[in-house]
């Protein structure tokens, strides 16, 4: 009896709510000292949390090991060859070498290929036999902005090159360049390089308003102005609806009343002609005559260009005199 009393009494000690206190809230104490104040200040609140952290210390120490390669020792590629001679055994023996030449790839300079240049205006080009010389080229600019659009070439025949002068000097009291227009018989080339990418319908469309604001109206004359509006039509049919690219060449011929196209830097290509006088001279005037020309740089260059030749040969005072005579 006494034996079970002892064993009910030593159970309900265990089980005493004196016996469940926090485990934060225990005192160590017997020695007086709170044994469990380090652990709460590096965040370790019970004895849970401190078993679980070293589990996970644990597992992220080892996890990289898990998926570490075996260290297999690889053979070296030399270790099937024969040990080395000592030098001595050499010893007066004569040792052959095999130059070996290196191999070298040289591109040739003709397959490097060079860019489109929209300054692309070589002294001299030739067509169908007849060569051509440049006079000067200048820059077509639009806006007040003076944003460029395309580089514009005048050449003639290598042939009139020389008397030029006689031709654009000798038109006294007026713009020398209208008797040349009116009268030359050559042909004259109109070389244009974009120097952006275009296409030929923004071309086309700047080339008719240019042409079409400076031509007169033939209002007495009708079958003359509706001659006129169809070969503007025509001109306008001429141009293939394609880009033309940064560098590109189309060539613009005049000669007497026939104005005639052709795409490529040696006007490989012909893309077709008009026949109307009124057309074709009006063309080369947008660019030849007047102050309010389509290129005023290529109007002052040729310009000068001009009296440059006629110095060069003494033309300027053989005009001049011959009109005071």
């Amino acid at each position: 009896m006494k034996t079970r009393m002892l064993s009910r009494n030593v159970i309900r000690a265990v089980w005493h709510p004196q016996c469940h206190r926090s485990f934060h809230s225990s005192r160590f104490i017997r020695s007086g000292i709170d044994w469990k104040e380090p652990l709460r200040t590096v965040g370790i609140r019970s004895p849970y949390s401190l078993v679980g952290g070293a589990l996970a210390l644990t597992f992220f120490i080892s996890f990289p090991l898990w998926f570490r390669q075996p260290n297999v020792r690889q053979s070296s590629q030399h270790e099937d060859l024969p040990a080395p001679v000592p030098a001595s055994q050499y010893a007066g023996a004569k040792v052959q070498s095999e130059a070996v030449e290196p191999t070298l790839t040289v591109k040739s300079v003709q397959d490097v290929i060079e860019p489109l240049s929209p300054t692309n205006f070589p002294e001299f080009i030739e067509k169908d036999g007849e060569k051509y010389r440049l006079v000067a080229w200048g820059v077509r600019t639009v806006s007040f902005l003076r944003v460029s659009v395309y580089n514009v070439g005048l050449y003639v025949p290598e042939s009139q090159w020389i008397v030029l002068p006689t031709w654009a000097l000798s038109n006294v009291g007026s713009d020398g360049w209208t008797g040349l227009i009116r009268n030359f018989t050559y042909p004259l080339v109109l070389r244009i390089i974009p120097v952006r990418n275009t296409d030929y319908a923004h071309l086309r469309d700047g080339f008719v308003r240019s042409v079409t604001t400076r031509l007169p109206k033939f209002e007495s004359d009708d079958a003359r102005q509706k001659r006129l509006e169809d070969s503007i039509q025509g001109f306008k049919a001429l141009f293939p609806r394609s880009k033309l690219r940064k560098g590109e060449v189309l060539s613009i011929i005049q000669q007497g009343p026939e104005l005639r196209l052709y795409e490529g830097d040696k006007m490989e290509e012909d893309l077709g002609g008009i026949k109307n006088d009124d057309l074709a001279r009006g063309f080369l005037t947008a660019y030849l005559v007047g102050e309010k020309v389509v290129s005023p740089d290529l109007k002052i260059k040729l310009n000068n260009k001009v009296r440059e030749i006629a110095a060069s040969v003494n033309v300027e005072d053989k005009i001049e005199s011959s009109v005071v005579d």
